[in-house]
């Protein structure tokens, strides 16, 4: 009854065991080399001057960034502008870091093999806060054909019709002086735009921040502050953990400034696409949030042309394999019972070892063939105690032995006799 207990109990533990086994995903990390390309610097080109439109255009020089003709200012790289502002680059994309403030920033393009590293980085972001200021600049609408706006003597016109799109950089936020050959950190800019809200935008106009012209649209004028950034950041499992923003040098901040003016039209369908979606907002802030966010990501796309991949500051691989996980109270439960299984067994042993001397011994003797020979064909030697087998029969000593033989018997049958003997069989 004790070992079917026991038995029993090793069965429900291997059942308990198995039953509360779980699969889970076991990560292993591996250092990888820094020479690993996930941070952003930038271009030789952009590090020995201040990247101004100044700069470039006093002796008609190539800048990394822009190169000055006497007719026109082309773009120095654009296709690295190009392949990120239309997100096919294979070296960096622009990425959002949504904090209480959004920063956009210059980041590696996602893939199977990035999404298994996590790293450390540095790289440029950018920032862009715009508020409505259309009832500052004076936007009304006049007969319908015309909706002027008059903010200062440095930004004023007129939004003719619907997707009418206008805008100026200033070196400061009263819009007064809208010389743009060399800026500091943060710029500033304004937008006067009529989206076109014909597709059932939400945006409420009030006659004052959102002017409805007579001929369709919204209309509003925006004032924007963008600031540039160093930034050093983490990505760990493909979410960035730790973002650290470091305001840029105005040589840095030149280099997207200078692009967006002399070379940023490229990025102009983008921001009027985005004006036009703003217009799907509840309120005149998130209209001006939406748009501000566009800009930095088509600012930081086109300026993109200005930086090259860098070494990262240290990253790592991770490996995912799958393993059971064992509860540990099943676990010891089974081995438990294992363990007093062996215990029995060694009592038990030690117990029959204890026990298999003597009259136990010499009773297994008599029980085996030998023992039953010896009985039947001896005499005293086939009873009596020995210290062998052998020495069961008188032959072992020299003496005579019994001679077995079949003989017949009454009866016609047929039985073992001995010689020399009394005949017994």
């Amino acid at each position: 009854m004790f070992s079917i207990a026991l038995a029993i109990l090793v069965f429900a533990a291997d059942t308990w065991l198995h039953v509360t086994m779980k699969t889970t995903e076991f990560v292993q990390v591996t250092t990888l080399p820094t020479e690993i390309d996930y941070s952003l610097g930038l271009a030789l080109g952009c590090a020995i001057s201040n990247n101004s439109y100044n700069t470039a255009d006093d002796n008609y020089q190539s800048q990394y960034n822009l190169s000055p003709a006497v007719t026109n200012t082309f773009s120095a790289n654009s296709s690295t502008s190009l392949q990120v502002l239309n997100n096919v680059s294979d070296s960096m994309v622009v990425l959002t870091y949504n904090a209480t403030t959004p920063y956009n920033f210059l980041g590696v393009p996602p893939s199977d093999t990035v999404a298994a590293r996590d790293w450390t980085a540095y790289t440029f972001g950018m920032s862009t806060q715009c508020k409505i200021i259309s009832e500052q600049c004076d936007l009304h609408e006049e007969g319908g054909a015309s909706t002027p706006f008059n903010c200062t003597n440095a930004f004023v016109g007129d939004l003719a019709s619907g997707g009418a799109w206008e805008n100026r950089y200033f070196t400061d936020e009263t819009m007064s002086d809208n010389l743009i050959r060399a800026v500091s950190n943060p710029y500033y800019f304004a937008i006067a735009a009529n989206a076109n809200s014909g597709g059932g935008g939400t945006i409420q106009a009030d006659g004052t921040e959102i002017v409805r012209p007579g001929h369709g649209g919204d209309a509003f004028v925006l004032l924007c502050t963008t600031t540039v950034y160093d930034v050093q950041y983490d990505t760990v499992n493909s979410t960035v953990t730790h973002f650290v923003p470091t305001i840029s040098n105005d040589s840095t901040s030149n280099i997207w400034q200078g692009s967006m003016i002399f070379v940023g039209s490229p990025g102009d369908p983008m921001l009027q696409q985005a004006e036009n979606l703003a217009t799907f907002s509840k309120i005149t802030q998130e209209l001006a949030d939406k748009i501000a966010l566009a800009y930095s990501k088509v600012a930081l796309a086109i300026g993109a042309q200005g930086v090259t991949p860098r070494p990262a500051l240290q990253a790592q691989e991770r490996h995912s394999r799958l393993a059971t996980r064992v509860e540990a109270a099943p676990l010891f439960t089974l081995v438990g019972a294992h363990l007093l299984f062996v215990i029995i067994g060694i009592v038990l042993t030690i117990l029959e070892l204890a026990t298999s001397g003597g009259e136990v011994r010499g009773f297994q003797a008599r029980l085996s063939i030998v023992g039953i020979v010896a009985d039947r064909f001896e005499r005293w030697r086939g009873v009596n105690g020995v210290h062998g087998m052998d020495h069961h029969f008188e032959e072992k000593f020299g003496n005579g032995n019994m001679r077995v033989a079949i003989d017949m018997e009454g009866g016609n049958g047929y039985g073992y006799n001995v010689w020399p003997g009394n005949g017994n069989k």
